[in-house]
């Protein structure tokens, strides 16, 4: 609700779609919004991974961005630290999340 009232007065078009300006968006609307963008920004920093962890780690990695539950987190995020330093790093800050 927060979202749809500081964007009441915004004339700009949402950058997803295009038909609607983002005065408009529904708290929902906003919800994805958001969501696009963090989901963008992961995959974007996951990127930057490739060649220096391997292919099934950065695997793993990608299948964390769910919006439902993870099958099997726990050994999901013990299977991305044998990936390497830089690996276990991301782990760390995971699982220190609130």
């Amino acid at each position: 609700m927060y979202c749809v009232e500081l964007s009441r007065r915004l004339p700009t078009q949402c950058v997803y779609d295009t038909n609607c300006s983002i005065s408009s968006l529904a708290p929902y609307d906003h919800l994805c919004c958001f969501y696009r963008l963090c989901i963008t920004h992961f995959y974007h920093n996951l990127q930057s991974l490739e060649g220096a962890v391997p292919k099934d780690v950065l695997q793993a990695m990608r299948s964390l961005a769910l919006a439902e539950r993870h099958p099997d987190i726990e050994a999901t995020l013990t299977f991305i630290q044998t990936g390497g330093p830089k690996t276990t790093g991301i782990v760390l800050t995971l699982i220190s999340l609130p």
